[in-house]
């Protein structure tokens, strides 16, 4: 479904599919990829047959990808990242300023009783 959407998106604005100079997902990071799913408690099949599966679905959606990517100025990010990030969702603006992070506990209110 997300690969008629992509062509679909595409489609609205015109763009033809196109093959991106460099791979997003070589062999090293696919590796990479399996041994954090795998540390993560999922199973997966690790082999050729595998690894060859996921490149002929990628090739059916990432050209995609990366027209709408140039169309619209937006850069395909990784399929991992190389450092952890902290989300937005996560912190405040106050947190920023103050140095508070949103894993700080608060008191509990005592006005409520």
């Amino acid at each position: 479904m997300c690969r008629h959407t992509v062509a679909d998106l595409a489609q609205v604005f015109a763009v033809a599919p196109r093959n991106a100079d460099t791979d997003r997902l070589p062999a090293s990071e696919l590796q990479r990829l399996s041994t954090l799913l795998t540390q993560s408690g999922l199973k997966i099949c690790d082999g050729e047959s595998s690894a060859e599966k996921l490149k002929k679905l990628r090739e059916m959606y990432e050209p995609y990808l990366q027209a709408l990517s140039e169309f619209l100025y937006m850069e395909l990010p990784p399929w991992i990242l190389a450092t952890e990030i902290t989300d937005n969702w996560r912190t405040s603006a106050w947190g920023r300023i103050t140095g508070f992070s949103a894993s700080v506990q608060q008191d509990p209110d005592d006005h409520t009783d």
